[in-house]
């Protein structure tokens, strides 16, 4: 068998269990800092231990930091805005639709397989198959993530409502506003926009990770087809051109690219998504595509008549997706390269602090593992906020996407088009 299909058909394995195994990081992650904490400060009972960096938070302070989590908002909105797109269009290009064999059009056969158009929804194609089967479907799956889109932004809502009740009662509710505008960095210092000068090597680091990740990881139908980039939505541009804005608006130094101090939180920071942000949000969202898509395929088997396969069988008999060497190389690069620049941004980080003692640069001076399975707890509610907004907006781009096929097959019964 060929390296790439045996590559092929290992990652299609792990797809049947994507959700559960990035699920499985972040709890990793914290159950493996909280050990090492243990075994650092001697004793199981770290909720009552100081464990945070300034040396004044216990494990509980850490963990419902409420100032913290609020200055971490615009960040996290962003990222879980950039992450949900990036799964849908993954799983919506994964989930292409199957055309006829070329054996089916040479002989001008007019059946074809139910396809599906996005991550739970399909749109009829087979020729005896009635519309009403592809616009059931599509309501049903409609429904479900309209639905979902009130009950994730509702959760969210009400965890944010809950950090400016507790930082405007403790401080006052003008911090509130110093927080989400980014004034505060660490200790006392107050200066417009520096927090986000902490994260602006986490943005395309994530970026670009949660890119090649989405893309590899993505419900594919077919065997040998690792890495296609499919169509995309300007929705990207847009996105930088607001991140771009807001940093400029934000009047950003050199200081980010050369101070130590900077480069070490920043490298923090891209260690914590990797191992519990985007991990978490990632499995969410994985989840969310699979409910969605059961809820639109209940409809399909029992609404196709004679002679139309169901949609569960329409990829078996489908050849693999041959394509050149050259081809599979231009395409899959585009998979990869994102994640190599990835890559580049943490390991360039990594290097720029060569000979430093990163330790030292804290606001306590600790060890790496310390001030990083400290920083998890930190960053543990502003990962679950970052998880709940990109369920919303997963279900949001799902409910826009099934109006629109049900729009679309509509106006082409109604025409007396073929679907």
């Amino acid at each position: 068998m060929p390296l790439h299909e045996s590559i092929a058909r290992t990652l299609a394995r792990l797809r049947e269990s994507r959700a559960a195994i990035a699920l499985a990081v972040p709890v990793v992650t914290l159950c493996g800092s909280y050990l090492y904490l243990t075994r650092l400060h001697g004793t199981w009972r770290l909720f009552s231990s100081v464990v945070h960096e300034d040396g004044r938070r216990t494990l509980l302070q850490t963990i419902f930091y409420f100032e913290h989590f609020l200055r971490e908002v615009p960040v996290s909105a962003f990222l879980a805005i950039a992450v949900a797109l990036l799964v849908y269009d993954a799983d919506a290009e994964g989930l292409r639709e199957v055309q006829p064999s070329p054996s089916q059009r040479k002989r001008g056969n007019e059946t074809t397989s139910v396809g599906v158009r996005t991550p739970g929804f399909a749109e009829a194609k087979c020729s005896n198959r009635p519309p009403s089967s592809a616009e059931e479907s599509n309501s049903s799956a409609s429904t479900f993530a309209a639905r979902g889109v009130f009950v994730w932004l509702g959760m969210a809502a009400i965890l944010f409502a809950t950090a400016v009740v507790m930082t405007g009662r403790r401080y006052g509710f003008a911090e509130v506003g110093r927080e989400l505008l980014q004034f505060r960095t660490r200790g006392d210092t107050l200066r417009f926009g520096s927090h986000w000068h902490y994260h602006l090597l986490q943005l395309p680091f994530v970026f670009g990770l949660s890119w090649t990740i989405a893309r590899v990881a993505r419900s594919s139908p077919r065997v040998g087809d690792v890495g296609r980039f499919g169509r995309r939505s300007g929705w990207s541009t847009m996105w930088w051109t607001a991140v771009l804005a807001l940093t400029l608006s934000f009047r950003p130094g050199p200081a980010f690219l050369t101070d130590p101090v900077y480069l070490a939180h920043q490298l923090r920071e891209m260690w914590t998504s990797l191992t519990l942000t985007l991990p978490l949000a990632l499995g969410v969202l994985w989840f969310l595509e699979r409910r969605t898509a059961r809820s639109a395929s209940r409809a399909l088997p029992r609404l196709a008549p004679a002679g139309c396969p169901a949609p569960d069988s329409a990829s078996a008999g489908d050849p693999p997706n041959r394509i050149s060497d050259r081809g599979r190389f231009s395409r899959e690069w585009q998979t990869w390269v994102p994640g190599l620049v990835a890559a580049g941004v943490a390991g360039g980080t990594f290097l720029r602090l060569q000979g430093q003692d990163i330790g030292a640069l804290a606001q306590k001076p600790a060890g790496v593992a310390e001030l990083l399975a400290s920083h998890s707890f930190e960053h543990a509610l502003d990962g679950v906020w970052l998880a709940l907004v990109a369920g919303a907006v997963y279900r949001g781009r799902a409910t826009v996407a099934a109006r629109a096929t049900a729009s679309r097959t509509a106006r082409r019964a109604s025409s007396g088009l073929p679907n």
